[in-house]
């Protein structure tokens, strides 16, 4: 596993635990001219070999760079997101995230649940399928549907491995419930780590606020990239989007 992962996971975390300090040390300027997004050397980790995912040589992760306005390495705005999201030449999909939480209630008992929030892309770029059910789609995050895929390890320690799971509703505190329409691999938590649960995130859901769509960097993204394609043309297709 790539310390660079480690370190992503861990950051993100702290900054979920803590979201008004995300939102004020994350804001950067505004897209202007120039601006662009490139995938760091895979000696710094960008490049996901060691994932046990398919063909797991083309997943990158995708970060904002630009040394003029002091942007390296850092996350994507909503705009930016969304932009790349919806069609970028060499890139098979490309997907983003953030770790979030919940609080799940059993009846008896209050539980915290690491969970994803992620666009349909999210797992199609990582290449995976679910092991029962199927991954949440453009329709479900365009419709903001209150559905969930667990992990493997949350359907095992806390639903039994019941396959009949699927179609279940699990109530959450403050929040309404969510049905299961999905269990992913273990492979999964490879990436993913300790998070329990993915839920569908709709753009709707992120405050509706120029200003903040296009200058807080809150949004992980991820890409697969199409066959035959390098790095470096992928890079320059990023960019080529991001002028457009």
């Amino acid at each position: 596993m790539s310390g660079w992962l480690t370190d992503l996971r861990q950051a993100a975390r702290r900054l979920a635990r803590a979201p008004g300090f995300a939102l004020s040390t994350l804001a950067m300027l505004a897209l202007g001219i120039g601006f662009s997004v490139a995938m760091v050397s895979a000696v710094d980790g960008v490049l996901l070999r060691g994932l046990p995912f398919p063909q797991a040589d083309r997943i990158v992760i995708v970060r904002a760079q630009n040394p003029g306005q002091g942007i390296a390495g850092a996350q994507m705005t909503a705009d930016e997101a969304a932009h790349l999201a919806d069609g970028t030449p060499g890139f098979a999909a490309l997907g983003y995230f953030w770790w979030s939480g919940a609080t799940v209630f059993d009846g008896t008992h209050a539980r915290e649940i690491t969970t994803h929030v992620a666009s349909a892309g999210y797992f199609t770029a990582l290449g995976l399928e679910p092991l029962l059910g199927r991954a949440f789609n453009e329709d479900d995050v365009r419709e903001d549907r209150a559905v969930a895929l667990l992990s493997h390890q949350e359907w095992m320690r806390h639903f039994g491995a019941d396959p009949g799971v699927l179609g279940r509703r699990i109530e959450l505190v403050d929040e309404e419930p969510v049905e299961i329409i999905g269990v992913m691999p273990p492979a999964l938590e490879a990436f993913a780590g300790e998070t329990g649960m993915w839920r569908p995130l709709s753009l709707r859901q992120l405050p509706d606020d120029p200003a903040w769509r296009a200058q807080r960097r809150t949004l992980l993204m991820l890409g697969r990239l199409q066959p035959g394609v390098t790095r470096a043309a992928a890079d320059a297709a990023l960019g080529q989007r991001m002028a457009a």
